[in-house]
């Protein structure tokens, strides 16, 4: 037996063929193109499959019909003349990885100097796909597995080629087929710097902490030739990221221009795995119709392929594999786009809040205040200056400087008499780890300093975030974004850390309008101890997320009070930053029980908080009032419904920009 393995390796070692050394090269070449033409046709044969649950080694494979959808997806992008680039949402335990690595291996097996990068999120993950490499490559027939050749020291790659020949002369006359698969993780934010490779297989890519800057420097890697493959899947980790921005975007031009698209943007639901079906009896089928809830029986008349099988597997999924959350059935196999982004893990707001929110949003103006030097003893008056992005289109350090100075997107301005609220949260703007389900993990993001300005009616009307700004800076734009917004009510963070203190420290000399935190000084004394701004720690945390759990849900028209008046008849909550949006989706119970962002940043949502929290104190004052001029608590509600209802009249009053350029003696 290892004569005859000798034998057949001697035949790759002096032999230029690339699918049999025994073949005529004319023969040979015939069959390596029809396997590249179908790669079906070689992968269904050759390559093995492990099953997930019994670890049992399949061949010949069937391919599953969700691999079948993204096979069909290459191909097609392929015979069109068009490079191979898609970008797919997937569920768990689909099988998608594998039928991406056969595809891309085949191409690696049956092409010459061909050259793969496949990066992962974890390296558990990289050495689980180098596995099926490896696997896969073991796995052919001894006439068709090339030796493979040196690795160089580079763990987690594969070199198919003729390097270990002993015989010099021969290893340069026939070389082996040369092609290269490196794996590795985005940890390592300098991976595949400087090389180019024929195809690129990005996994979980919306896990990865800084996609941002790591992908495009790996997509300009590979040229955009007719084989050339680039494929980034990964399972939904909530809105916004680069993930979330690609996949949309692609969306929006398949869906403008089905005909002429770059890059097919594949969501596979999964409801349409075969695998994810229960064997029902005719009994067992009548008893799962006749219990269907309302959710169910909308998923059976939306969706063509969802069935009572499929309807079956779920509910055992979601009671056994998911401690009976549907949020959490919903992060790896949600039905459909609208719930796959807000249904990651245990959310501290609603799914279809942040679905009704996100749906609201609205591009708002971008510029910056002007403050001029006021006469003695007056306020200062601040203007608004539009942003314009060709000012210094000639000057690049200028252009920079100035979209620096530009970070106050404006929804509405002022109107006069109506009162604003203003929440900050401020930092350091030092580079930070951030908390994900009770874990640190490195991020390259920077820390913000944000402020969300609010009318009384809850409606966001500006909103304002920058990284790398010191909290006296910060202290210095909320003055003056008060001081624009008729003098709003500020509520800063003051919590342990130096950039709450910090702010709060610099604002009382730049502002008198800040709002103060009331506690008990100690229960025994009664006693109400104030202090400026609002101290963030364990026990006023909860206070502060109850407080924006009420406002969204009741805003959203989630949820119903009939004990608080004013939680009854408030205004819709109306949202228009789509950041805002994006970090609420990911704002989540950890673990260990604390509260923050999953991925990413959580500085809007807390200064937004701070501003809810602010005007619940000033509506709470306005029914004090009521109640002390109206003697019977009914008499109070009839009052505090008409208020409301006259101060509504504020959606006919201005607020919006003019088509017309600013006044800039115009102050408000």
């Amino acid at each position: 037996m290892a004569r005859k393995d000798n034998y057949i390796l001697d035949r790759w070692y002096h032999s230029n063929n690339i699918v049999d050394p025994f073949l005529s090269e004319a023969d040979d070449e015939e069959q390596a193109q029809a396997y590249l033409k179908e790669p079906r046709m070689f992968i269904e044969s050759f390559l093995p499959v492990t099953h997930y649950l019994t670890q049992e080694v399949i061949m010949p494979v069937k391919l599953k019909r969700l691999q079948v959808v993204v096979y069909d997806v290459l191909q097609t992008m392929r015979k069109l003349g068009r490079p191979m680039r898609v970008v797919n949402l997937k569920n768990r335990r689909a099988g998608l990885s594998y039928i991406i690595s056969t595809y891309i291996y085949t191409f690696a097996r049956f092409s010459r100097r061909h050259r793969t990068r496949v990066v992962s999120h974890l390296q558990e993950s990289a050495d689980v796909i180098f596995g099926y490499y490896v696997g896969f490559h073991d796995s052919l027939p001894d006439t068709m597995r090339p030796p493979l050749g040196e690795r160089k020291k580079r763990p987690g790659s594969i070199v198919i080629g003729n390097d270990k020949n002993p015989d010099q002369a021969a290893r340069h006359k026939y070389p082996g087929i040369q092609s290269k698969i490196f794996t590795g993780t985005a940890e390592n934010t300098r991976i595949g710097r400087g090389d180019g490779y024929n195809a690129l297989h990005a996994t979980e890519v919306a896990f990865w902490t800084d996609a941002d800057s790591l992908i495009p420097t790996l997509k300009k890697n590979v040229p955009p030739t007719l084989d050339s493959i680039v494929v980034e899947e990964t399972t939904a980790a909530g809105m916004g990221g680069y993930f979330y921005e690609e996949f949309h975007r692609a969306r929006k031009r398949m869906k403008n221009n089905p005909r002429d698209f770059e890059v097919y943007a594949l969501f596979l639901p999964g409801w349409m795995d075969e695998f994810c079906q229960e064997d029902l009896t005719k009994e067992e089928e009548d008893e799962i119709r006749e219990s269907l809830n309302d959710y169910e029986r909308a998923m059976l008349h939306k969706y063509h392929g969802v069935t009572l099988n499929y309807l079956s597997w779920r509910r055992t999924e979601i009671a056994q594999n998911c401690g009976g959350i549907k949020a959490i059935f919903d992060q790896e196999n949600a039905p459909s786009l609208k719930e796959v982004f807000v249904s990651e893990g245990r959310s501290v707001f609603s799914p279809q809040s942040i679905e009704f929110l996100m749906s609201r949003t609205k591009p708002g103006t971008l510029g910056h205040l002007v403050s001029p030097a006021p006469p003695r003893g007056r306020k200062p008056s601040p203007y608004f200056v539009k942003y314009n992005p060709n000012k210094y289109a000639d000057n690049v350090e200028k252009h920079r400087e100035e979209a620096r100075q530009n970070k106050l997107v404006v929804y509405r301005t002022p109107v006069p008499g109506r009162k604003y609220f203003l929440g900050a949260d401020a930092s350091m703007g030092l580079r930070s780890a951030d908390k994900q389900y009770g874990e640190m993990v490195r991020s390259k993001d920077l820390d913000y300093c944000c402020a969300c300005i609010f009318d009384e009616y809850y409606e966001e009307v500006a909103f304002f975030r920058t990284g790398m700004m010191d909290p006296p800076t910060f202290a210095h734009h909320c003055a003056a974004i008060g001081y624009f917004y008729n003098e709003a009510r500020i509520m800063p963070e003051a919590g342990n850390q130096a950039a709450g203190w910090g702010l709060v420290y610099e604002l009382k000399d730049l502002y008198t309008n800040i709002d103060v935190y009331e506690h008990l000084d100690h229960p025994s004394s009664g006693k109400v101890k104030m202090s400026l701004g609002w101290p963030m720690n364990e026990t006023t945390k909860f206070i502060l997320i109850g407080e924006a759990v009420h406002v969204v849900d009741h805003g959203c028209g989630m949820a119903q009070s009939y004990i608080d008046p004013w939680l009854v008849h408030r205004p819709k909550l109306k949202l228009y930053s789509k950041e805002l949006v994006k970090e609420m989706s990911s704002f989540a119970i950890a673990k260990d029980g604390s509260f923050g962002a999953r991925k990413g940043h959580d500085d809007t949502v807390i200064a937004m908080m701070m501003a809810f929290i602010s005007l619940r104190t000033h509506w709470k004052r306005k029914l004090s009032r009521l109640k002390q001029q109206n003697t019977t608590g009914y008499q109070t509600i009839k009052q505090f419904n008409k208020t409301v209802a006259d101060d509504e009249e504020y959606l006919s009053l201005p607020g919006s920009f003019p088509e017309v350029e600013w006044n800039k003696s115009r102050h408000y």
